[in-house]
């Protein structure tokens, strides 16, 4: 293809992708930014919170807002160009799972739909919540909005650290207004880790038995060296020149620890991750066999896989659409509340979930609530290209599940629904998790769930190597642990391996009861796609097709073009050597 051609393809795809992009954002927002709006509620919070309060959000608005505004921009929006409450819930969620490694509570589905609470609700009650539930039911969250609310929580939760600061200078004999040197700083900040980490009040706790409390999980709590060396880091990037440090000093500490310690537990969840991952049941399906997750507790000495079928069932961890073999889902185990931290009456500390950038990648490149198959196809595809350094290309099982979604959508394929979300998983199970219709799981611990059932969440050890110590059959040994329950899937593709190697499993798995077409939409209301933007990307899909036409055309021409060309070549060749009598 000559280079005219070219650029000329690539100018139209631009151009095509430029416009999809504009169609898809939806009707254009009929309020502008109101700047008297956004100061209003300032002035509420700093009359429920005070001034300190107002410095804090301020400070931390602006950086905020540009962190959601990729997210916000790809939402479903309202007439007035807002968001709705399922759909803040959903973002805020999203936003600080992806910012700090938290679950806010009160801010995860949870096993319901988004819309089943308010995303205020974490701030329980009293003036601070009506301000927020009064905004939001009058016009619903602009991106402002939900920077302020992002603001507010973050203040929350470092007001808790605070007090949780306090408590670990009472409990070790320190006064708070003097200063103190390093040594002294790094054992208060110890205390309050070790408080944080067991979910324990040091403030309950004499001196001696917060200091054992310190030495015993740097014993036994696997990744507590690491978390020390970070926190010896951070203090002495924010003390920087300081030789003592006041309370307050002390304070920034610990809000930069708590905003930042999650990422040094990452490779614990790592751990777990490729723990799991070994066990996998065949090529990339994501699943392992029930017998074999509990089999590593004796045979590989894996005690944290101990949960009992019912608690996995539960907590959406267990597939069951074969009922002959039990498998646990991998990245639904993951993020089930039994592997989170969860000591802050606000959040808790979980894995990361790879899945979310691939959703943020997607999101950045639509721009938009909707998009077409194509569009998600070719955006997929490059990503899994460039995470794994080969190229890839979804199998046609997974582009026909695709276009279904759409055709059950009115020809686009919604981003923020369960049948999307349920189209990742199968592109990447070991990653993405698996979503479970509504009602139908509960994110419930494990002292919920003892409450709620009366039994333990987990097998008891002995009844583990009873079962798995002397050699008995996997098979045999998962049916008595199941007590009748069973999953099992097929094989699926899985990031990091070719799509075509498992192209069989995928299309088992996407053929199998796993498969349900119920879709479910984070906001029902306006999540579903305008006529027009029905119409783009029909438009969208139509010129896509012609590109790869175009494409395609002019490749044969250059290859036609340069064999001609050699013809005429070898032609010429031989009339000049007749004519010269060679």
């Amino acid at each position: 293809m000559g280079l005219a051609h070219l650029f000329m393809v690539l100018a139209l795809a631009s151009a095509v992708q430029q416009t999809s992009a504009s169609a898809f954002r939806g009707k254009t927002p009929v309020d502008e930014p109101d700047l008297f709006q956004d100061i209003a509620i300032l002035d509420q919070l700093e009359e429920a919170l005070g001034a300190s309060h107002r410095r804090a959000t301020e400070q931390r608005i602006w950086s905020l807002s540009k962190s959601l505004s990729s997210i916000f921009r790809a939402l479903p929006k309202t007439d007035r160009g807002t968001v709705s409450a399922a759909t803040a819930r959903y973002a805020i969620h999203r936003f600080f799972h992806g910012r700090h490694g938290w679950q806010v509570k009160g801010m995860t589905a949870g096993g319901q739909m988004w819309s089943s609470s308010s995303p205020v609700s974490t701030l329980g009650s009293g003036s601070v919540r009506d301000i927020f539930e009064e905004r939001l039911g009058a016009r619903g969250f602009d991106q402002h909005d939900l920077a302020v609310l992002a603001a507010t929580l973050e203040n929350l939760i470092h007001s808790e650290a605070e007090g949780r600061l306090e408590a670990a200078y009472k409990t070790l004999g320190r006064r708070l207004d003097r200063k103190l040197d390093e040594s002294s700083v790094l054992e208060i900040i110890d205390t309050y880790m070790a408080g944080f980490i067991e979910g324990v009040d040091v403030s309950t706790m004499s001196r001696e038995q917060a200091l054992d409390l310190v030495v015993e999980l740097a014993q036994y709590l696997p990744g507590f060296p690491e978390i020390q060396d970070f926190v010896r880091t951070t203090l002495r990037e924010t003390a920087g020149t300081l030789i003592t440090m006041g309370f307050l000093d002390v304070t920034r500490v610990v809000e930069a620890i708590s905003e930042g310690w999650a990422r040094v537990v990452q490779p614990q969840f790592k751990l777990m991750r490729d723990r799991l991952l070994e066990l996998e049941d065949g090529k990339g399906t994501g699943r392992i066999a029930l017998s074999e997750f509990h089999a590593s507790t004796v045979r590989k000495g894996w005690w944290q896989f101990s949960e009992t079928a019912d608690y996995l069932r539960h907590v959406g961890a267990l597939d069951e659409s074969n009922p002959s073999r039990p498998r646990v889902i991998i990245s639904n185990y993951i993020h089930t509340p039994m592997n989170c931290i969860s000591s802050s009456k606000y959040y808790s500390v979980c894995s990361a979930d790879p899945c979310e950038n691939m959703m943020a990648q997607l999101e950045g490149n639509v721009r938009a609530p909707h998009a077409s198959p194509e569009v998600i196809a070719d955006v997929v595809s490059n990503w899994m290209s460039s995470s794994t350094n080969s190229s890839q290309t979804l199998p046609a099982a997974l582009i026909s599940k695709l276009k279904d979604v759409a055709k059950q959508n009115g020809g686009v394929v919604p981003l923020h629904g369960r049948l999307f979300a349920q189209w990742m998983h199968f592109v990447n199970p070991s990653e993405c998790s698996y979503p479970h219709l509504s009602n139908t799981t509960s994110y419930t611990d494990r002292h919920e769930y003892k409450r709620m059932t009366g039994h333990d969440h987990v097998h008891a050890d002995d009844e583990l190597i009873r079962m798995y110590g002397d050699g008995a059959s996997y098979e045999a040994a998962s049916e008595t642990m199941a007590s009748g329950s069973a999953d099992g899937n097929t094989g699926v593709f899985a990031s990091g391996m070719g799509l075509e190697e498992s192209l069989k499993e995928t299309e088992a798995l996407l053929s199998s009861t796993m498969w349900d077409p119920v879709e479910e939409l984070v906001d029902p209301v306006h999540g579903a796609a305008k006529p027009d933007e029905l119409r783009q990307a029909s438009f969208t899909s139509m010129c896509l097709r012609v590109i790869a036409m175009l494409i395609g055309v002019g490749s044969m021409w250059a290859v036609l073009k340069e064999s001609v060309l050699g013809a005429f070549m070898i032609s010429a060749k031989g009339t000049e050597d007749v004519c010269k009598g060679r």
